[in-house]
């Protein structure tokens, strides 16, 4: 008996199957958005008691950007669990935005910091450099994972 040509074609009503790659990496972009979003209310103050001398603190809207930003993510990777594209888009601006704001914010620290002698093992610019670096990575590595299960979202 010969099939339907029409047996193929999908029912718009019935949701996609979400693969595994998505809500693993859909629930890590998840946690990760909920910790920047709490890093807004940390003090700066926390990290730097133990210090002779205060550094001076980045300014506020570095750590209030990064939240907003965080929240796109986050709406982004919620809608990633629905397997909608639009949150694939929302995710990607929101990454590359935030990776934007990392090298910025890393230039103004090593810019307010320059004058102070912070002791440790390593450079404060090796740190500042090795941490944007692995941020600028981990930030595409993830927009790719989300980019290639795009065929999967409607």
């Amino acid at each position: 008996m010969a099939q339907s040509p029409f047996a193929e074609i999908p029912d718009p009503q019935t949701p996609p199957q979400r693969p595994a790659v998505i809500t693993v990496f859909a629930i890590l972009s998840i946690i990760g958005c909920a910790l920047a979003i709490l890093g807004m209310f940390i003090s700066n103050d926390l990290f730097t008691q133990d210090l002779t001398v205060q550094p001076p603190s980045p300014p506020d809207w570095i750590k209030y950007a990064g939240g907003a930003l965080a929240i796109v993510k986050l709406i982004g990777a919620i809608q990633m669990l629905k397997m909608q594209r639009l949150g694939f888009y929302l995710y990607a601006a929101g990454e590359a935005a935030t990776a934007i704001l990392g090298i910025i914010s890393a230039r103004i620290v090593l810019d307010l910091l320059s004058g102070f002698d912070i002791p440790g093992p390593v450079d404060l610019r090796t740190t500042l450099f090795i941490s944007t670096g692995i941020s600028l990575v981990l930030s595409v590595v993830f927009i790719g994972v989300y980019a290639s299960q795009l065929k999967n979202m409607r």
